[in-house]
């Protein structure tokens, strides 16, 4: 029998060392303490641009994760039983100090925020810093797409926190319309 979408977020979180820390409903932190791996680096000691997606990703899987409480960014663990979240649209700001040999990239500080909820769609926003440095390293917006999964349509979203923050998240802007 294959396992759910949900289970399969929470093993992939499982295997991380990373830590989640939930700011508010809309808002969290992962911090991953050895930064970036060895992998994510080419030859000249330079990150490769798959190697931040694959940050960003990894990071969006471990906000998702259902926590002990039984709680989830976003009340996924709800939504992912009748939709499917499909990524329409993404886009990268990535700072020059993410190339600059002198600072190191580690420990990381990753927040995910949702910025922007549309009638049948979401913004969230990714950020990559250090500690010791004022500015985000990367910037990472992805524009996600709520699914039907009897109908395959876009759909509204009945989820608790998606409409209260529909009226009171002004931050983001859509990356297009649908």
């Amino acid at each position: 029998m294959p396992a759910s979408r949900g289970l399969l977020f929470s093993r992939i979180a499982d295997q991380l060392s990373a830590a989640k820390k939930t700011l508010s409903p809309i808002h969290c932190c992962v911090s991953v303490p050895g930064g970036f791996p060895y992998e994510a680096y080419n030859g000249s000691a330079w990150i490769k641009p798959w190697s931040i997606l694959r940050m960003v990703e990894t990071c969006r899987a471990t906000v998702f994760n259902v926590d002990a409480e039984g709680n989830s960014f976003l009340d996924s663990r709800k939504n992912y039983q009748d939709l499917f979240v499909f990524i329409a649209a993404t886009k990268n700001q990535v700072s020059q100090d993410m190339y600059n040999h002198s600072i190191k990239k580690s420990p990381l500080q990753i927040e995910v925020e949702l910025v922007q909820v549309g009638t049948s769609s979401f913004n969230l926003q990714t950020s990559i810093s250090c500690e010791h440095i004022s500015q985000p390293l990367c910037i990472n917006n992805v524009q996600s797409v709520f699914v039907s999964n009897k109908t395959r349509k876009p759909t509204l979203v009945d989820g608790k926190i998606l409409k209260t923050d529909r009226e009171t998240s002004s931050t983001g802007e859509s990356l297009f319309s649908l």
